[in-house]
């Protein structure tokens, strides 16, 4: 691969990246159109009705990935809503339906891309979980709701006594399983009303469980891919506290909002002082530099951190944390607006800023796309209510 890193088109790339050489940002409606081309090459890369997890430079596009298209789908729902596109609404659909085909019997989803060897795996199973209940809710076809309840299932099957998803998990019962609770609330409140109760007492069970991972600086243990780890990547961060103010929202529980504000709080101060976000914190709030003597960006994560500060914001109307979001929304769209003749390069979002960072170096990521895209909608208060 790092031989083909001497190509033009991959080269100028990476040295765009280390002078810093950035466009503006464009308009959000640009940005928008600009991200969804990119969302489109990642569908029409492996045509078997999934998002390709990422363009890998010198290799190309890798496998559809069941994680990421299931989170892509109401962001997609929302875009096609927007454009009044039949075409986008029916990608969403047919991503749907794509995901009810490769279900496992026992309600679960596999990890990782297809094509890779992987078990079935709780986190990836929830985010699923999120994309099939947007289907049902625009489909209305009660396929989609006995599928993702499924999920629910088989995901609270796997929950220890503790209240945590310790198998079948990557991270073994990581903080931003926050997410997984939340993503199944937003299935459970699809139910009638007297089922719903059963699974909210387990899924609130299992959120205060994680709530004990929270520091009192706001800081959340358990939130890397290593759990003895004493660093936090911004995405598993924003995974965090995007779960616990969703939990909140569908719940009407403040507590679970107090707490994400707590952390939210930390990084409102870190970015008024420094301009933006680095990819990995130390416990104490502080830079943890990965690239050397410097710090990368995370883009998906400095976009999930936007996302949440604009659900803040609409609770409180506190104006800091929307003029914070809304900087963020223009540093990734500056870094995204970059064109070029691959589709896999052409206004891609990288995982890491510069792209050989170590976060998914070298790598166009799909989620960094759809959480880019949703806080642009947010922002365009054009983006589908988690909550009814």
């Amino acid at each position: 691969m790092h031989n083909k890193l001497y190509c033009p088109k991959y080269a100028k790339r990476i040295l765009f990246d280390h002078l810093g050489l950035k466009s503006s940002a464009p308009t959000y409606d640009q940005s928008l159109d600009n991200t969804f081309q990119w969302i489109k090459a990642s569908f029409d890369a492996n045509n078997d009705g999934g998002s390709s997890a990422y363009y890998r430079i010198g290799q190309g596009w890798k496998g559809s990935y069941p994680e990421t298209t299931g989170y892509l789908i109401p962001t997609i729902y929302d875009y096609a809503s927007i454009r009044k596109s039949e075409e986008w609404k029916s990608i969403a659909k047919r991503a749907a339906d794509w995901l009810l085909s490769i279900q496992a019997s026992e309600g679960g989803w596999q990890g990782l891309q297809i094509g890779i060897k992987c078990d079935l795996r709780i986190f990836n199973t929830a985010m699923i979980l999120d994309g099939l209940a947007a289907a049902y809710r625009i489909e209305k076809d009660n396929k989609y709701l006995d599928s993702a309840i499924r999920g629910v299932d088989w995901c609270l099957s796997k929950m220890d006594k503790n209240g945590f998803f310790s198998k079948n998990n990557v991270v073994g019962g990581g903080t931003f399983d926050t997410l997984v609770c939340a993503c199944m609330l937003m299935v459970v409140q699809l139910l009638p009303e007297e089922r719903q109760q059963p699974y909210i007492d387990k899924i609130k069970f299992s959120l205060d469980a994680h709530l004990t991972f929270q520091t009192n600086n706001g800081w959340f243990k358990n939130c890397n891919f290593k759990s003895s780890d004493e660093s936090a990547l911004l995405h598993h961060i924003g995974y965090t506290i995007e779960g616990l103010v969703l939990s909140s929202e569908i719940l009407g529980d403040d507590s679970y909002y107090r707490a994400a504000k707590k952390t939210a709080e930390k990084l409102l101060g870190k970015f008024e002082t420094e301009l933006k976000l680095p990819a990995f914190f130390k416990a104490d709030w502080s830079t943890l530099y990965d690239l050397g003597s410097k710090e990368t960006l995370c883009l998906t994560g400095c976009s999930q951190v936007a996302i949440v500060f604009q659900r803040i914001y609409r609770k409180e109307n506190d104006l800091a944390f929307r003029n914070a979001a809304l900087k963020l929304n223009d540093l990734v769209a500056s870094i995204a607006n970059y064109k070029s003749s691959d589709s896999g390069l052409c206004f891609g979002i990288p995982g890491s800023y510069p792209i050989d960072g170590n976060y998914q170096g070298y790598q166009i990521v799909n989620w960094a796309a759809k959480y880019h895209a949703e806080s642009i909608l947010l922002s365009m208060d054009a983006c589908m209510s988690k909550s009814v």
